[in-house]
C-alpha cells in the first residue's frame, strides 16, 4: 500500500481544494519492467535522445479516501487508480494515450496503449506499445 497522501491547493480566489487518500497498488508493469525497454536506462545526458521518457508506474491499483471542493467532501472507496511517470525536454510530434482499468465485468483488467512519432538519433521514429495485465498475466505488444 502506498502511504496517505494529503494536501491542497488554493486558487488566486481563494477556493480551496483538499484531499486525503492512499492507494494500495495491483498491478505495476509487468514484472517492474521499463516500458520502454534499454532505452528507459539511458544515463543522465544521454536521456535526451528518447524523448519523451515514458514509464508505467501502476496500471491498476484501487484508491480511498476523499476529495473537499467547495465545503463539499466527496469520499470514494476502492476506486480504479494508474499512475505514469514522463519526463524530457521535447514531445512526439504525433502522439496517442490510452488507457483503461474500470472493466465491471473483469475488474482485474487493465489496458494501456500508447504511441507516437519521435526523432531518434536524427531520424523520424514510429513507436507504439499495447500493454495487457489480466489474472496476474502480462501481455505487452
Amino acid at each position: 500500500m502506498i502511504d496517505h497522501h494529503s494536501g491542497f491547493l488554493r486558487t488566486p480566489q481563494g477556493d480551496q481544494v483538499r484531499w486525503h487518500y492512499h492507494i494500495t497498488p495491483r498491478h505495476t508493469f509487468g514484472n517492474n519492467e521499463a516500458t520502454m525497454g534499454w532505452l528507459g536506462y539511458l544515463p543522465p545526458g544521454l536521456d535526451h535522445l528518447t524523448d519523451p521518457g515514458w514509464q508505467i508506474l501502476m496500471a491498476l491499483g484501487w484508491a480511498s479516501g476523499w476529495l473537499e471542493w467547495q465545503g463539499q467532501r466527496h469520499a470514494f472507496a476502492n476506486a480504479p487508480a494508474y499512475a505514469e511517470k514522463n519526463w524530457g525536454n521535447a514531445f512526439p510530434r504525433r502522439w496517442f494515450w490510452l488507457q483503461a482499468n474500470a472493466f465491471p465485468s473483469e475488474p482485474d483488467l487493465a489496458l494501456t496503449c500508447g504511441g507516437g512519432v519521435r526523432d531518434f538519433l536524427g531520424r523520424s521514429q514510429t513507436v507504439a506499445l499495447i500493454s495487457l495485465h489480466w489474472h496476474n498475466q502480462h501481455l505487452c505488444f
